[in-house]
């Protein structure tokens, strides 16, 4: 006869490793989502950058314009 309290043991041991392999997979899908995310942020802060310097160009030819033909 097998001891009761060894195989409790064993089904929680069971359930653990199964919540654990979970757990990776959870994170690893979160992992691969925060990689996207950096990479969108990333492009985020490219376009950012272009349009404040095509900003900065039309508010000059604006300045420009303004002050008439030199």
């Amino acid at each position: 006869m097998q001891n009761p309290h060894e195989e409790k043991q064993k089904a929680l041991l069971q359930r653990i490793s199964g919540s654990v392999s979970r757990l990776n997979d959870v994170m690893k899908e979160i992992n691969q989502q925060m990689e996207k995310s950096e990479s969108l942020r990333a492009d985020l802060a490219t376009t950012c950058q272009v349009w404040k310097w095509y900003e900065n160009r039309v508010q000059m030819h604006c300045t420009n314009e303004q002050r008439g033909p030199r």
